[in-house]
Parts: C-alpha cells; structure tokens; sequence
C-alpha cells in the first residue's frame, strides 16, 4: 500500500506571490505608500506606548519605575521630534535638539539600571544621570543662545565616543537576556542618529537629513514590536527560585545578575549547598531529598535577603510563587 503526503493547495502560494509582485511592480501603489509613510511610521511610534504601559505596571514595586519614567520621557522626545520633523520642515535647529535630545534620553533608563541597587538608586539620577545629559546638552544650548539663528550643530569627536561607552554599557548589559535583539536594534537606533551629528554625515546637505533618520525611527518601532511579542510569550519556569532568577536577570541585566550570583554562590560555598547558581540556571547537585528541601529554603531566605535592595517583598513573593515544585525531582537534577 503506496503511502501519500499531503501537500499544500498550490492556490493560495500563487495569489500570495501574485499579489506580492503587484504591489512592487505597481508604482501607484509605491507612490501612495511613500506617501503615507510619515503617518504609519508616527502610528507605530504611537503603538510603542502599549509596551511602555505594560513596562509600567511590571516594575511596580522594584527600583526600575525611574528608568521606565525616563523611557516615557525618551518616547515623547522621539515622537514628537518626528512629527515636527514633518509638519514644520522649517523649524531646522528645534527638530536637531529634538533628535539629540530624543539620543540622549533613550540611553537615560539603561544608565539608571546600572545604579537600581537601593539605596544608591535613590541619588543616582541626580549624580550620575543628571549630570550626564548637562555634560552633552550643555555646550550644545551654550552655542544656540550666543547664535539663535544656527540651523544645525557638531559633535565633536570625544563626546561621540564618550555617548557610544555609555550607548554601549548600558544596552550591553541586556545582551544575554531575553531583550537581546531589542536591546541591539535600540542600541543601533541611537548610535545611527548620534552619527549624524558628525559634520561629514552633511556634505549632501541638510535637506537629506530627514530620509536618514527616518530608519533609526523605523529600527526604534521594529525594536517596540518585538518586546511586546516576547513580553507575550510564557515565561513560566517550574519552580519558584528558577521564576525569581529568570525574572531578575531579565529586568535588571546581566550586571547585576553576576553580581546576584556571587553573593549566592559564595553563601552556598560556605554552608555547603547543594546547588550553585548560573547565568541561565539553578544548577542542582545529586542529594537526598532533605538535603535538597534544606537548601531550597536556605536559598529562598538569601533571595529575600539579596532582593530588597531591588523590589519590595510584594513582587519578590510573586515571582517566588511555585507552579510545580520548589525542589526539582531527581530527572531534572540529573539532567
């Protein structure tokens, strides 16, 4: 008996394909989506407010409600940069600080998680924060009241270098995580718009200035859609203390999640647990059941003790809530 495979009507790829090669082919159809284009990509920016609102009521109760207040502010700068940009197309010198400002403010909330860690989280936007914008804004606004009618300014050099460290550490803490490729296309994003402050980026004129950044707008809203698909994905880990370690590492970076884990890791070397804590996981040791009970809670006391400097018991509870089993079975510690 010859066994058959199934395989797809051949009717719907054709439509697909046809219709694809007749909107590239016709040009009515490209004019009209140019056209359209400053507002689909204003509507995206606009759409980019739903992750932020859902950013907004997962960092209640830890010290990352600063850093979503600066990704507010760094939206709003963005937004409205672009729609000036459009809508007063003379307005040269106040869309180039919208856009420096827009750069500078995107960088703010990976630069306060870098200092979430109470109670220095309370004073680090006013000394580190803070003075990092007064250090790139300031020269900037001292040209612009000496000469109102400047169209444009320069970065030099230094100041391009001194914002890609801070681009650099600040986005690199999230590579590891689950914000990976966010964390990058942002990253470039901002460094796209800083280079065209570099005065050779303008050798074809300030009238081409706008098509250039209308791709970092587009990597910014590419970079909002694939949060707010990853943040629908489960993320349910089976045991409590796996729950709390994934949704630690993935809030507040790979920085503070070293540093997370050597404080675990050098309490469990001395009261010989037997687990050891990674990256990516909570490594079990063969033991017997009581050994692995003892060491669960033991653990759970330090997260508590380790975690209050970052959120308040309320959200440490929740994500030590257990779906299965605190203390894995002997299959997953051997695996």
């Amino acid at each position: 008996m010859r066994s058959t495979v199934a395989q797809p009507p051949p009717f719907r790829g054709g439509v697909l394909t046809f219709g694809w090669f007749y909107l590239v082919a016709n040009k009515h159809v490209i004019r009209m989506t140019l056209h359209l284009s400053p507002l689909l990509i204003t509507l995206a920016l606009s759409l980019l407010s739903v992750p932020l609102l859902k950013a907004t009521t997962a960092a209640r109760g830890t010290t990352l409600t600063g850093a979503v207040g600066w990704a507010w502010a760094a939206w709003l700068a963005w937004t409205s940069t672009w729609i000036i940009e459009f809508t007063r197309p003379s307005a040269t010198m106040l869309t180039e600080l919208g856009w420096y400002a827009a750069t500078l403010l995107s960088v703010c909330p990976a630069l306060f998680i870098l200092g979430a860690k109470r109670p220095g989280s309370r004073v680090w936007t006013v000394f580190v924060v803070v003075p990092f914008l007064l250090v790139f804004t300031w020269p900037i606004l001292a040209d612009w009241v000496r000469d109102s009618t400047l169209r444009s300014f320069q970065l030099e050099l230094p100041m391009r270098l001194g914002y890609a460290l801070v681009l650099v550490m600040g986005f690199g803490n999230y590579v590891g995580t689950r914000w990976t490729i966010p964390a990058i296309v942002i990253g470039i994003a901002c460094g796209w718009v800083m280079w065209t402050f570099d005065g050779r980026a303008f050798e074809a004129g300030i009238d081409n200035v706008s098509p250039i950044r209308t791709v970092p707008v587009c990597l910014l809203c590419i970079a909002g859609l694939l949060i707010w698909g990853i943040s629908r994905q489960p993320n349910v880990p089976k045991s409590g203390l796996d729950r709390f370690w994934e949704s630690y590492r993935n809030a507040f970076g790979v920085v503070w999640a070293v540093r997370f884990m050597e404080r675990v890791n050098a309490m469990a070397e001395k009261e010989q647990w037997v687990a050891r804590w990674e990256l990516d996981r909570i490594v079990w040791q063969e033991a017997t059941a009581e050994e692995r009970e003892e060491t669960a809670q033991k653990m759970e006391a330090t997260v508590r003790w380790l975690g209050r400097r970052f959120a308040n018991p309320e959200w440490i509870d929740r994500q030590l809530q257990t779906v299965e089993t605190t203390v894995p079975s002997t299959d997953s510690a051997a695996s």
